[in-house]
């Protein structure tokens, strides 16, 4: 039976997440992240006929609070924390490679180890963990907003695993294999998760990609976020099968 209240509801909800969409581009990428999280939340839960909240019954992992990047060593903090920050069009450094050694789909901070370059033959590695917290960001007035939710892990999530890095455009040669480096592979996130495991563990996947992008600089806070021809080189290097959590 036509459910009409159904009905205007769900339009009521495309029409917001496409007026949010256009607000981004008028605002920049932090405004509109903050703005459509909170409206695509709450009119989804109305639709829906559920309680807005941070419980996820397919076993996604609860949005934690603190701090979003937690370095364990250095435990001040190293350099994969604004990484690229100073970087300029055309530097073929720094690079970094991440390797997870504690993940999974319900796990809300996953432990990581970032092997940084700094030319083809130095480096150092660094360890840390990223939690899918909310990242806090303040305007020039001194506002703050938070970015979490559908708008960060979803559209941006897509576009984070699709990326490639084009030898002969971006400035680094591609490796031919996924490793730490020091050249990137041809898709810097996409990485190969298969079957019902893959399914379970991308929305996890993608706020912790997204967190590694903003904490480095490599993806753009105001603008665009994502450029992989911009000759800036950060990716998956891989997965600890021990530190696999729902293989436990």
């Amino acid at each position: 039976m036509f459910n009409r209240n159904l009905f205007y509801a769900g339009a009521l909800l495309i029409g917001i997440t496409f007026t949010s969409m256009v607000t981004a581009q008028e605002s920049g990428i932090g405004g509109f992240l903050h703005r459509a999280g909170a409206v695509v939340k709450a009119s989804a839960g109305q639709v829906l006929g559920q309680p807005t909240s941070t419980q996820n019954p397919s076993g996604v992992a609860v949005t934690t609070t603190g701090d979003y990047f937690r370095p364990t060593h250095p435990a001040s903090g190293g350099e994969f924390q604004g990484l690229f920050n100073h970087w300029k069009q055309g530097d073929a450094w720094p690079r970094a490679s991440v390797y997870f050694t504690e993940y999974g789909s319900a796990l809300p901070c996953w432990n990581a180890r970032a092997t940084i370059w700094r030319s083809a033959s130095s480096h150092h590695e660094e360890t840390f963990q990223v939690c899918n917290a909310p990242i806090v960001v303040k305007d020039d007035m001194g506002n703050t907003a938070q970015i979490a939710g559908f708008p960060l892990d979803g559209p941006l999530g897509t576009q984070f695993f699709i990326a490639r890095n084009v030898p002969g455009i971006s400035h680094a040669d591609t490796a031919p294999s996924r490793n730490a480096g020091p050249n990137p592979p041809a898709a810097p996130f996409g990485v190969n998760i298969a079957g019902l495991e893959g399914t379970r563990i991308r929305p996890m996947y993608d706020d912790v990609v997204i967190r590694l992008a903003w904490v480095t600089g490599y993806m753009t806070h105001d603008g665009a976020p994502l450029n992989t021809l911009s000759g800036k080189s950060l990716w998956v290097a891989g997965f600890d099968p021990a530190g696999n959590h729902d293989a436990h």
